[in-house]
């Protein structure tokens, strides 16, 4: 399916494909919502930027180069590794578990608890190498919450949500009853809309901050415009994501920076799939939002 509900311009794009083909619910349908799978990484790392900004001239502040051993004392190479390396995926994590479904619904605690735990079981390779995993998103997402003394979803909603007004951005476990969630499905035997699947909530709890929301193209065009109008950073503070210092790569904070030949020379790019749900989606703006294709 394809949706891109919203262009930057204020064309209606064309939505091709059902939502929900049992109940013959078309892509174009204002209830529908999305899993964001790994678009949510870089609303995790807006967050961080934040917290950084707001514990600059405190005693103990957060910045790019804390070590995780601040947080994380019982994590093997927790002192070796910044959070600037878990923003740029640069930490040598290498969970190969970090998309697997755990068998249960896990609290925001016990999914750390269990990222940690894999971590630990399973080592770490040599820092500073590009290695994309969820765990560095969701040791991200523990670390907002021993620094505010609040959950992540509270966080989420008060530093994201609210402060953009979106109307149609969820955690996982929020989404309201006449909210229709979209269904992937498969092309087999000649034939669309084959082995229809959902994410599981267990595997959504698991991934904390990294890819267990549900939102729209409209609502995440206005986190992303959120980036540099002030409501989430300024200007100031997207370039300071989006080019930390332990970035090897396109890569930081997440979302992919790369060089365009047109208007102001570069593109951001993320892409996010839940692998065993079938889910993807890709998002491709120019870095001030004047060009957009969302793919839900």
């Amino acid at each position: 399916m394809f949706v891109a509900r919203d262009y930057a311009d204020g064309r209606k794009a064309d939505n091709i494909g059902y939502a929900n083909f049992h109940m013959k619910i078309l892509n174009s349908n204002q209830e529908v919502v999305y899993p964001s799978a790994s678009l949510q990484k870089v609303m995790t790392g807006a967050m961080i930027v934040q917290l950084i900004n707001e514990t600059s001239h405190s005693k103990d502040p957060v910045t790019q180069n804390s070590l995780l051993s601040r947080w994380y004392p019982n994590m093997k190479k927790a002192n070796q590794i910044t959070v600037g390396n878990l923003m740029t995926q640069t930490s040598g994590i290498i969970d190969t578990k970090s998309e697997s479904y755990s068998g249960k619904v896990l609290s925001e605690s016990a999914a750390i608890e269990a990222t940690v735990h894999r971590i630990n079981h399973n080592g770490l390779a040599s820092k500073g190498i590009f290695r994309y995993n969820n765990d560095n998103y969701i040791l991200l997402a523990g670390i907002i919450r021993k620094v505010t003394g609040k959950s992540y979803a509270q966080n989420f909603e008060s530093r994201i949500v609210r402060r953009l007004g979106l109307d149609s951005t969820y955690m996982w476990n929020t989404v309201p009853g006449k909210r229709v969630k979209a269904v992937s499905y498969l092309y087999s035997a000649g034939k669309d809309y084959k082995h229809a699947k959902e994410p599981k909530n267990n595997l959504l709890s698991y991934i904390l901050g990294a890819g267990n929301i549900y939102t729209t193209p409209e609502d995440y065009y206005k986190f992303q415009q959120g980036l540099q109008n002030g409501k989430i950073l300024n200007a100031s503070d997207y370039h300071y994501l989006t080019n930390l210092k332990t970035k090897n790569g396109t890569y930081s904070g997440g979302l992919y920076i790369q060089s365009y030949k047109h208007g102001d020379g570069t593109i951001k790019m993320v892409y996010g799939s839940l692998n065993a749900d079938n889910y993807g989606n890709w998002v491709e703006l120019t870095s001030v939002n004047k060009k957009e294709l969302s793919c839900f």
